[in-house]
């Protein structure tokens, strides 16, 4: 397995007594990975991937609300699977904004989606926006 992460982030809001960090900044990744099946059949994975924190604005720890008030992250990730069957490259583009709320809007390939952000640990939060 290999895998390379770079990112490059600015967060603000760190001194005296303010109440909220923003974080500004973009990273990617390039992930490998080659095994082989139960049935003894090379396969690999290969991930390249890319994301994007525009003014994200979030409480300090320890208060409420707790999740962010404003921004926007987007994500971009290619992942090529190489196995028996062939090969096959899937990509997924994803966008996710905040409004301060305990729900945030994310739409992953052209496809809207609530995160509903108050959601206990292990509860399903991802849920197809109604129209």
């Amino acid at each position: 397995m290999s895998v390379h992460r770079e990112r490059d982030m600015t967060v603000t809001g760190l001194l005296g007594r303010e109440t909220h960090r923003t974080w500004n900044g973009t990273g990617n990744e390039q992930v490998s990975r080659t095994g082989v099946t139960l049935a003894g059949e090379e396969r690999s994975y290969d991930a390249d991937g890319s994301f994007t924190y525009d003014d994200v604005v979030v409480p300090i720890p320890g208060t409420v609300p707790r999740w962010p008030v404003s921004g926007t992250i987007t994500r971009s990730l290619t992942v090529t699977i190489t196995g028996p069957n062939g090969t096959h490259t899937k990509t997924v583009d994803v966008a996710i904004t905040f409004d301060g709320d305990s729900t945030a809007t994310a739409v992953v390939n052209g496809v809207s989606r609530e995160i509903d952000l108050a959601a206990r640990e292990g509860g399903f939060q991802l849920r197809q926006r109604r129209r």
